[in-house]
C-alpha cells in the first residue's frame, strides 16, 4: 500500500556529452527516457475516504462563497448606512 519508485537502470541512456546542448535540455530528455516508474496502490476504503473528503471541502467552499457574499452585502449596507449618518452630523441635522 502507497506509493512505490522503481528506477530501472538499463533504460538510463549512456550518450556522450558534445556540449552543443543546453545543460536544461539534456537534463530534460535523461529524466524523459529514464527508467522512473511510480505506482500507487490504494485500498478501497481510503479511495471512499478520500471521495468523501473532497467532496466536503468543495461543498464546504461553496458554502462559505456563499456566506461571504451576504457578509459583503451586509458590510456595504452598513458602509452606506454609515456615510449617511456621518454626513447627516456634517450638515447639522
Amino acid at each position: 500500500m502507497g506509493i512505490q519508485f522503481h528506477r530501472d537502470p538499463k533504460a538510463a541512456s549512456a550518450r556522450p556529452d558534445d556540449g552543443s546542448k543546453p545543460k536544461l535540455l539534456e537534463r530534460a530528455e535523461a529524466v524523459a527516457g529514464g527508467g522512473l516508474h511510480i505506482t500507487t496502490e490504494l485500498d478501497s476504503g481510503s479511495r471512499n475516504t478520500q471521495a468523501f473528503v473532497g467532496l466536503g471541502l468543495v461543498l464546504a467552499g461553496i458554502g462559505l462563497t456563499l456566506v461571504s457574499v451576504v457578509v459583503t452585502r451586509y458590510t456595504v449596507l452598513g458602509a452606506k448606512r454609515y456615510a449617511a449618518m456621518n454626513f447627516s452630523l456634517l450638515r447639522g441635522r
